[in-house]
Parts: structure tokens; C-alpha cells; sequence
């Protein structure tokens, strides 16, 4: 029996590789200073579905088999094999962190985004206070210090905590709309597809820019705020489709 649910795992979580790898061609790359800089596309819903169907290390192998098999396929560049290790990582903390949150009530999993988004807003606060009026201080300085990078901790925190207060508004509207416990579960889908893609976004943007000189020669907040701007927005879609496919697999399988 346990052989049995095992082959069809692997079996699923292949055809929503293939899916993903299919869908990838239909995907849009943005170039950032001369390379490309960050992709627009579908694929996500499918490659991210293991994470949340079949759990983390599922997830962990079929995040990494499509960044692995997408190049062998449709190569754009040169291959950077970190960045295959990375959306390891990824897909094992979008799957674990849903774990994780699963049978809490959504109602906790709302209240902690809430804080959650509250302490970037008031970091930034913070961090842009230091460096109008304590410029000498120790934090203030070491903000300063980074010259480029400072407008990230004040401007660029200010820009995540509006972008997640609307994100917040309109999971309240769908809450009201949808039947069941589509809403619930958005939610939680949600904060693990939030947690996962800032990281990934975050360490690939350092890895891109360590491999690919014409990147490197940008600033980072250069390179990284588009990144972050275009991965954050694009949570609320793909949240949304993979818990809807996450609750069709579900009814589907029973």
C-alpha cells in the first residue's frame, strides 16, 4: 500500500513538472541591465503544487528538477546551478511552512500577517528617523553606510507594508465572496508562498549578481527592489491558483 501511494506521488508530482515545463514557454523574461532580470509567467502554480499537496520534500525535488530541466529544454543563458539549490529551498520552505500552519485557524495565520506587516511598516519608520535626525548614531550611520542600499530599509519597507495591507484587503474581500474554506486556506497558501518566494527572490538576486558581471555592476537595490516588487505582487495571483488546484487535487483524489 505504502509502494502503491508512492508511485502515485511520484507519478502526480511528474505531471505537474511537465505542466510547469510546458507552461514555461508561454512565460515573458524582463531584462535588468543588459541580462535577464526576472520572469513573468504561470508556470509557479504548477511546480509550487507539491510543496502544499505532497509536503516538503516533494516539493524541495520538483522546484529543483524544473529550474534543473527548464534549462535543458530551453537554455537562456548560462546555467547557474546555486540558484537550482535555492528553489530547493524554496519549494522545502513554502511546503513545511504550510505544514507548519495547516490546522491552525486562519484567524491566527491573519492575525500574525497583521504583525507581521506592522513591524516592517514601523521598522522602516525607525530606520528612516535614524537617518534624519541621528545620522551620528550607531544605527544611523551604519544605515547611511550603505548608501544605495539605505532606501530599502526606509522607502523599500514603507512600499512591502502598503503592498501587504492591500494583499490583506483583498483576501477579506474573497473571505466574504467564496464559499467553503477556499478563503482559509488562500491564507495560509499565502504567508508560505510569501515566506518562499522573498527568499528565493532574495538569495538569487545576490547569486545573479555574484555570476553575471553586467549585474554585478549594478546597485543592488538597483537589481533587487524590481525583483522583490514583481515577486510580492505576483504572490497574490499564484496563492490563489495554487490553493485552488490544491482544493480541485484534493476533491479530485477523494
Amino acid at each position: 500500500m505504502q509502494k502503491k501511494l508512492s508511485t502515485k506521488i511520484v507519478v502526480h508530482c511528474a505531471l505537474f513538472l511537465a505542466i510547469a515545463l510546458v507552461l514555461r514557454n508561454f512565460s515573458y523574461t524582463v531584462p535588468i541591465g543588459g541580462s535577464g532580470g526576472m520572469r513573468l509567467g504561470v508556470s509557479g502554480f504548477f511546480y509550487k503544487l507539491p510543496s502544499f499537496v505532497f509536503g516538503p520534500m516533494y516539493g524541495g525535488i520538483v522546484c529543483g528538477l524544473y529550474d534543473l530541466l527548464a534549462y535543458v529544454i530551453k537554455p537562456e543563458g548560462a546555467y547557474i546551478f546555486p540558484m537550482t539549490f535555492v528553489m530547493i529551498a524554496g519549494g522545502i520552505i513554502s511546503g513545511w511552512i504550510f505544514r507548519l500552519i495547516k490546522s491552525n485557524k486562519a484567524e491566527s495565520v491573519r492575525s500574525a500577517y497583521i504583525v507581521f506587516i506592522a513591524i516592517i511598516g514601523m521598522a522602516g519608520v525607525f530606520n528612516h528617523l535614524n537617518v534624519l535626525y541621528h545620522p551620528n548614531g550607531m544605527w544611523g550611520s551604519f544605515l547611511i553606510g550603505l548608501n544605495k542600499k539605505t532606501g530599502f530599509f526606509t522607502y523599500g519597507f514603507y512600499i512591502v507594508a502598503l503592498i501587504g495591507v492591500i494583499f490583506y484587503a483583498i483576501n477579506s474581500f474573497l473571505q466574504k465572496k467564496s464559499k467553503g474554506g477556499f478563503a482559509h486556506d488562500y491564507m495560509k497558501v499565502f504567508a508560505a508562498v510569501l515566506v518562499s518566494d522573498i527568499f528565493v527572490t532574495t538569495v538569487n538576486t545576490f547569486v545573479l549578481m555574484a555570476f553575471i558581471p553586467s549585474l554585478g555592476k549594478l546597485g543592488f537595490i538597483t537589481f533587487y527592489l524590481p525583483r522583490l516588487a514583481q515577486e510580492i505582487a505576483s504572490v497574490f495571483i499564484t496563492s490563489y491558483f495554487v490553493t485552488y488546484f490544491y482544493k480541485l487535487y484534493n476533491k479530485i483524489s477523494k
